[in-house]
């Protein structure tokens, strides 16, 4: 089935956020996270691909019951956000989980506070698929998990992950505070001996970090930060560099745990 202009507008347009909400719809690009949604569990909608990808990777579509639109190299271009097309597109349905059930999975999630950036967000939703997280909770001000941007940077983990939308009062009445840790440059240095019991790790964007509203509400919430040398000229680290540290020390200690 060949690719309409209709289609191609339609497609295009999920790369703004009024018509994700609208059509309550994504738009994923590249064999890795295309073959990903592909296989899990998620409702795909359509699937745009070249004639030789679809040759050599016909075995990802089985029994499609979508349909499967075969596009040239200019249609691609057309509906590709990428500055290099590939050669395949999904459409899929968004899926959102709830945060009771995240929660009562009883594993570490992350908490994004105003991560606007979407390549970061996509890079802490693939360091949580990497570490065995439970999800990432979007809190306001971050950036939307199925933008373009997002999708791509998860490398597939967007379909392994599950996603919440929700805010500081609303985790804060499910879940105990001593199970919630700040990450934030005033909190106590992060080691290889720290104690890391914790639920939730909250991350802030990184010039304005995290709500100040955290502590005043609850001042005694946990707080760490990530030490460096005294010698650096850098004030902050970056949100996805600092999520990758903590989830390797929090997979370590559980780990340990474990044993």
């Amino acid at each position: 089935m060949n690719l309409s202009n209709n289609h191609t507008k339609y497609i295009r347009s999920l790369g703004m956020s009024k018509f994700r909400q609208k059509y309550e719809n994504f738009v994923a690009e590249g064999d890795k996270t295309c073959v990903e949604l592909l296989n899990s569990d998620f409702s795909i909608e359509c699937v745009v691909a070249m004639p030789s990808w679809l040759e050599n990777n016909g075995h990802a579509l089985k029994n499609p019951t979508y349909p499967v639109y075969t596009a040239n190299q200019e249609q691609m271009d057309q509906i590709s956000s990428l500055q290099h097309p590939s050669e395949v597109v999904v459409v899929a349905k968004q899926k959102w989980g709830t945060l009771s059930n995240i929660l009562a999975l009883s594993k570490p999630v992350y908490f994004l506070d105003g991560v606007q950036d979407p390549g970061n967000v996509g890079t802490i939703i693939r360091i949580a698929d990497w570490f065995g997280f439970g999800g990432v909770l979007l809190g306001p001000g971050t950036a939307d998990g199925y933008h373009p941007k997002v999708v791509q940077a998860t490398m597939g983990s967007v379909a392994g992950i599950p996603m919440v939308k929700t805010d500081r009062q609303t985790l804060m009445a499910q879940i105990e505070t001593h199970q919630i840790c700040l990450l934030d440059m005033g909190g106590d240095v992060l080691s290889l001996k720290t104690k890391l019991p914790f639920q939730v790790y909250v991350l802030g964007a990184e010039g304005k970090g995290i709500d100040a509203a955290w502590k005043q509400t609850n001042p005694e919430l946990a707080c760490l930060s990530i030490g460096g040398s005294g010698l650096k000229v850098a004030e902050s680290l970056n949100v996805g560099v600092a999520a990758g540290i903590v989830g390797h020390h929090v997979f370590n200690y559980n780990l340990e745990l474990s044993k």
